[in-house]
């Protein structure tokens, strides 16, 4: 079998369009000469992201806890339009006193948990759906029984707070802590697909990384379809250059093999 090197002509050249278009050439053919490594990649990647959330990451629970707060000016347990928008105005205020460092500090004391105000605020949320005046409070914990334990304990220590504050006739609660069954993070699946994802993508890289860097000019059709010039013939390599040597040895009765 003989190799053979390409001659073109000099014809016109394309400042350098030639040339990027060989490159851009060559990152299409390593990307998909490469799919099975982008896959290979992807597949790791997503094993370790997921052993590692498995194995690294403590996995959290979350408890949600319910109140409602009624003002003065109701006589009865019944609300209309008017009572409903003044009172949703004041869920705000609702809000921020439920998150305030009193309530939060008086009801870790109250549970002898050994964490601190910033910590529990991060994992703590407060929420009022529209057009109502029930207040959620949920908290995010390691350990399930805690986080229903810090819920109902903020709860408490919010509603002394709230009558204290502004002058309510009652606060009633809706719903006590749940103790949740089911973790709330970290979601496996999703640090799977992150995983695949940065995988994937950093073969891709790689491979076109190394596309960019190779220049090289494979065949004679390459020449005419990327710098456009005519090939004008080829030049045989000696076919002895490229085949394999054979290994020959002795056998014992002085033949070769």
């Amino acid at each position: 079998m003989t190799n053979a090197g390409n001659i073109g002509t000099q014809g016109p050249k394309t400042s350098g369009s030639g040339s990027d278009t060989v490159r851009l050439g060559n990152v299409f053919r390593e990307l998909w000469s490469g799919l099975p490594t982008i896959v290979l990649a992807a597949v790791i990647g997503g094993m370790i992201a997921l052993l590692g959330t498995i194995f690294l990451i403590t996995p959290t629970y979350k408890s949600t806890t319910s109140l409602y707060v009624m003002s003065n000016e109701e006589k009865s347990t019944s609300v209309n339009n008017t009572d409903l928008q003044a009172g949703t105005l004041l869920t705000k205020d609702y809000e921020e006193i439920i998150k305030s460092r009193e309530v939060i500090e008086e009801a870790l004391t109250s549970l002898d948990i050994d964490s601190d105000y910033s910590s529990i605020l991060k994992d703590l949320s407060v929420s009022t759906p529209d057009d109502t005046r029930v207040i959620y409070i949920s908290v995010t914990y390691t350990d399930p029984y805690t986080a229903a334990d810090i819920a109902n304990a903020v709860r408490r220590a919010a509603i002394q707070r709230i009558q204290s504050i502004i002058d309510v006739k009652t606060v009633k609660v809706v719903s006590d802590a749940n103790v949740p069954v089911h973790k709330e993070g970290p979601s496996y699946s999703k640090a799977a697909l992150v995983g695949a994802f940065a995988g994937a993508l950093l073969a891709v890289i790689i491979l076109v990384i190394m596309a960019l860097a190779n220049d090289t000019i494979r065949t004679g059709d390459d020449i005419e379809k990327y710098l456009h010039i005519s090939l004008l013939g080829t030049i045989p390599i000696a076919e002895g250059e490229k085949r394999s040597k054979k290994v020959y040895h002795r056998k014992r009765g002085g033949g070769r093999a």
